[in-house]
């Protein structure tokens, strides 16, 4: 596996552990973004039920947030 965790570390924690910045903030941009596309109700409870309806408004939804 290629991925690894990067999840910031408590601030009084004894042992350091090192977390790159980078990717942190990374990870924090995809996790709004599929927060945000939470939000609209049909994608949510997986209301289509084709494949293609659903990436379709899955498209429509990620043009409508303004995450990035």
């Amino acid at each position: 596996m290629w991925a690894k965790a990067c999840i910031k570390p408590k601030a009084n924690r004894k042992a350091r552990k090192r977390c790159v910045k980078e990717s942190y903030r990374h990870r924090n941009v995809i996790e709004r973004f599929f927060g945000a596309l939470k939000r609209f109700r049909r994608i949510a409870t997986r209301y289509d039920k084709k494949a293609a309806n659903f990436a379709g408004f899955l498209w429509l939804a990620s043009l409508l947030t303004d995450q990035f």
